[in-house]
C-alpha cells in the first residue's frame, strides 16, 4: 500500500530556550533515513508558543518555510489577539510551507469536547463562587469548537482530536464521517506524572483505530507518543518522559475502502443496548411491584 512518512516530537514547552527551529532542523536532518513515497512527510509537535515572543514566532515561520514538510502543531488559538476578551481555543494548526507559512495563516481545528472543570465550566451563573475558584486555581478555560476539521496534506486526510478527544467513540467517528482517514492526536499528559494513566489514554485511543480502521500519530508531552496501525497494534513508541522523537510509516487509507460496522452505524448498537437494559430494570421493577400489590391483596 502508499505509504506517508511522519515525524513528531515529545517535548515540553519551556520558553523561547527550547527553540521550534532548533528541534525542527534536528528532525529534518535524518529524513535520508526514511523511505519518501509522497513529497512531503508531517512533523508533529506538541508545543506551547504562548511564551515565545512573536519575534521569535516569525523566525519560526520561516523554518517551517524552509522545510519540506507538513507541521501540525498543538497551540492555543485565539480569533482576535487584541481583543480584551477573545475566544481562546485548544487548537491544531497546521502549516505547509509554500502555502500559508509566509505570512503565518494556518488552518486550524479547535478542540469541541472539552474536559469539564478543567477546560470548560458552562454553569458560571449557577455556581459563581465554583467558577471563581476555577479561574483563580490553576485551571484555564477554553472555548468550545464547533466544526470537525479534516486536513488534507500530501495526500492524506486527517482529522486532530485533542488529548481525551481519542478517548471518545463518537469524536473518532464524526470525525471519520467528515473525511478523515488518519487521526494525529496532540496530548498533554505530563499532569498525571503516571505511566499507568498514560497507558490507560492510549489503550483507549487504540480503540479509534480499530473501530474505524484507520491509523493514528500521537504527539504529547510527557504521554505515550506513538504510531498506531489501523488495526490497534504500536508499531513505533518513544520513551516516556523523555525529550525525544519517533519517526516511522503509516498506511494511506482511501476514501472507498471498505468500511467497519462501527463506521457505518455509529454508536446505534450501543445505544440499542442501553435501551434494552432499561427496559429490562424497568419492567423488573414493575414485576416486583405488583407482585408485591397482588401478594398484600
Amino acid at each position: 500500500p502508499k505509504m506517508c512518512s511522519v515525524k513528531y516530537r515529545s517535548r515540553f514547552a519551556t520558553g523561547a530556550d527550547n527553540l521550534l527551529s532548533r528541534m525542527t532542523r534536528r528532525i529534518a536532518k535524518n529524513r535520508k533515513h526514511f523511505y519518501w513515497a509522497l513529497p512531503l512527510c508531517f512533523i508533529v509537535i506538541f508545543a506551547l508558543m504562548l511564551c515565545i515572543p512573536r519575534s521569535y514566532s516569525s523566525s519560526f515561520s520561516f523554518v517551517v518555510e524552509s522545510q519540506q514538510a507538513v507541521f501540525v502543531i498543538g497551540n492555543d488559538q485565539q480569533d482576535d489577539f487584541y481583543s480584551p476578551d477573545p475566544a481562546d481555543y485548544n487548537g491544531v494548526l497546521v502549516f505547509s510551507p509554500k502555502k500559508n507559512t509566509l505570512p503565518p495563516e494556518p488552518e486550524i481545528y479547535r478542540k469541541i469536547h472539552l474536559v469539564p472543570f478543567t477546560e470548560s465550566f458552562p454553569w458560571s451563573k449557577q455556581f459563581p463562587s465554583l467558577y471563581e475558584a476555577l479561574l483563580n486555581g490553576d485551571t484555564h478555560l477554553w472555548s468550545q469548537g464547533n466544526e470537525y476539521v479534516v486536513f488534507r496534506q500530501a495526500g492524506l486526510a486527517f482529522s486532530t482530536p485533542v488529548c481525551f478527544e481519542d478517548t471518545f467513540g463518537d469524536t473518532g467517528f464524526k470525525m471519520f464521517r467528515a473525511g478523515a482517514r488518519a487521526f494525529v492526536n496532540l496530548s498533554n499528559d505530563a499532569w498525571s506524572k503516571s505511566l499507568a494513566c498514560q497507558n490507560q489514554h492510549l489503550a483507549m485511543a487504540r480503540f479509534r483505530c480499530v473501530e474505524n480502521r484507520i491509523p493514528a500519530v500521537r504527539s504529547t508531552a510527557s504521554g505515550q507518543t506513538c504510531i498506531i496501525d489501523p488495526n490497534g497494534i504500536i508499531t513505533a513508541m518513544a520513551q516516556p518522559f523523555a525529550k525525544t522523537y519517533v519517526t516511522g510509516e503509516i498506511p494511506v487509507i482511501p476514501n472507498d475502502a471498505e468500511q467497519t460496522f462501527y463506521c457505518r452505524t455509529g454508536d446505534v448498537l450501543g445505544q440499542f443496548f442501553a435501551a434494552a437494559a432499561f427496559v429490562l430494570i424497568l419492567s423488573g421493577i414493575v414485576r416486583c411491584v405488583f407482585r408485591k400489590i397482588t401478594g398484600n391483596s
